[in-house]
């Protein structure tokens, strides 16, 4: 204890006989030895580190306090040098600063008069063009003018013209309608009657394309069973087409527009509803969990009717026919592409 110095003899003394156990461990001392030491002993080790120069991980130094007051005043003139070199810099920015903003401000001023300049110029010349389109739209105006005085010179002795040809037509007309009969008060009355019929029996078409042969099969029976004449048909229908159908027949021909028959292979025809997309859906077509048996079947019923249909197929010679082209096509169709595919390899 004698070879270290007073604050080392602080240090040892101050610390906890278990801390100098913790210590002498760290340099290496057997677990079971240092246990086995009495606290003198521990401290007489320990003392002999220190004395050797050799101090352990985590030991505290110790302070030499009139040291430790130069460090703090010295450090403190640093921090006060340090504060009057950040206050020069500073007063140097700012001084460069409004130099800065000085010069900015003159060239914004003569940026400015040399924008009101061209702004100036800018004017005067649209000025200028502006005076020019004036004269051109004045001269234009004027030519408009005449050709418009001539155009209604031209209207008004073609609307004399038309005048008395409507006159003539008019004339016309008063005297075929003394002698026409009251035909069509009695088709009014007609598609009335069978309009509110109808009514009761069928709904308006339905948007799933592959419903629409079992609608207008639905559809005839209803004529027949009503007996409606074949003239009335197609007016009768047109009110439960959908928007898109009804769009349809508008573009119809006017010879075709008043026949049912037309109208429904117009409209089948829209939603793509020929033979072979009748065969195509009648092939792929699913079940679904919410659909009934009686439902799903009902639209393979009317799927492979439309296709026969749509086929001419009206004697059980003809479906064998029609049965075995369609086995023919599908071979070929298999073949072509079997050799294509030899082809590419």
């Amino acid at each position: 204890m004698d070879a270290i110095t007073t604050a080392q003899k602080t240090t040892v003394t101050k610390s906890s006989s278990d801390r100098l156990r913790l210590l002498l461990l760290r340099y290496g001392y057997a677990e079971e030895v240092v246990l086995g030491w009495a606290r003198k002993e521990i401290m007489n080790k320990y003392a002999e580190l220190l004395a050797q120069g050799i101090e352990p991980p985590g030991a505290v130094r110790a302070v030499d306090p009139e040291a430790e007051k130069q460090r703090m005043a010295h450090e403190k003139e640093l921090k006060q040098m340090k504060m009057q070199l950040e206050m020069q810099k500073i007063a140097q920015e700012q001084e460069l600063e409004k130099q800065k903003i000085a010069q900015e401000q003159e060239l914004q001023k003569h940026k400015l008069l040399h924008e009101q300049e061209v702004e100036t110029q800018k004017i005067e010349y649209e000025q200028q063009l502006e005076k020019q389109k004036l004269v051109q739209e004045q001269h234009r105006l004027e030519q408009e003018e005449y050709k418009l005085k001539m155009q209604d010179r031209l209207e008004m002795e073609q609307l004399s013209l038309e005048r008395e040809k409507l006159k003539q037509e008019e004339e016309l007309k008063a005297t075929e309608l003394k002698n026409k009969p009251t035909e069509d008060s009695d088709e009014t009355k007609m598609l009335k009657r069978y309009g509110d019929a109808l009514a009761q029996v069928i709904s308006s078409q339905p948007e799933e394309p592959t419903d629409l042969p079992a609608y207008f099969r639905g559809v005839k029976v209803q004529f027949a069973n009503l007996n409606v004449p074949v003239k009335y048909q197609a007016r009768l229908i047109f009110k439960y087409l959908t928007p898109r159908a009804r769009a349809l027949c508008f573009r119809l021909d006017s010879t075709k527009l008043y026949s049912y028959k037309n109208v429904k292979d117009a409209v089948m025809k829209e939603y793509g509803l020929i033979a072979k997309t009748f065969l195509t859906r009648f092939n792929n077509l699913r079940k679904e969990n919410y659909v009934t048996c009686i439902l799903f079947a009902s639209k393979l019923e009317g799927l492979l009717r439309q296709y026969l249909e749509s086929r001419k197929t009206k004697d059980f010679e003809t479906l064998v026919s029609l049965i075995i082209s369609d086995r023919i096509k599908i071979f070929s169709v298999r073949s072509v592409s079997k050799i294509g595919v030899i082809c590419r390899e």
